[in-house]
């Protein structure tokens, strides 16, 4: 399992996903090639925020790339992983803080009203916030956090979930990976049981005339 997980992340996310510039000066009502210079300034931009790791990981530990992988690999065993937006209050950049998805969890004292394991939806079932469980195992407490999916006064998108298969269409968390796998291998193991069994009952069985 771990072997299939890391072969995915690996294939798939690699070294991550990285900005191309191309505007579309036409649609700008600019000059053909006029935003070369400003495309590759921002490109370098974000080159520099992606790979400092104090920059744009709210742990401060990680560079874009390594968030990505994280982010996957977090996906495929938990199912999906929620990922907030931040911002840092002293470069006001974004930063990315992740969170493992088993603690999306709906509150047990909070209004619970319209929240699906953990999700808060409109009428649209459209997610608008998150509950999120702040204990550990080893420190255990009912404190969660909500955590709205888009800013107060911005409007913009702040947290989202990430999943690690497509979701059906009313669903709202994402299945795990090893969850797929868990009903087919089992199948073999009762198969191989039941097999081991037919073959020690005939090799005791007395044929007689």
């Amino acid at each position: 399992a771990k072997g299939i997980v890391r072969r995915l992340v690996t294939n798939i996310i690699n070294t991550g996903l990285s900005l191309e510039s191309t505007p579309e000066e036409s649609v700008l009502g600019l000059p053909e090639d006029s935003l070369v210079d400003w495309s590759e300034e921002v490109e370098n931009r974000f080159s520099i925020w992606a790979n400092s790791p104090e920059i744009c990981d709210a742990k401060g530990y990680r560079n874009f790339g390594a968030i990505q992988r994280s982010i996957f690999r977090e996906a495929l065993i938990e199912g999906d992983c929620l990922v907030i937006a931040r911002q840092d209050p002293v470069t006001s950049l974004p930063q990315l803080q992740v969170v493992n998805g088993s603690r999306v969890q709906t509150p047990v004292l909070e209004d619970t009203k319209n929240v699906i394991d953990g999700v808060k939806l409109d009428a649209n079932g459209r997610h608008v916030g998150y509950w999120v469980y702040k204990g550990t195992e080893d420190n255990p407490d009912n404190e969660y956090v909500y955590i709205p999916a888009f800013g107060e006064k911005t409007g913009r998108r702040n947290a989202w979930l990430v999943y690690g298969f497509d979701k059906r269409e009313d669903g709202v968390r994402g299945e795990p990976l090893l969850a797929v796998a868990i009903q087919p291998l089992s199948e073999i193991d009762k198969y191989r049981e039941d097999r081991k069994s037919t073959r020690l009952n005939s090799s005791h069985t007395v044929i007689s005339y």
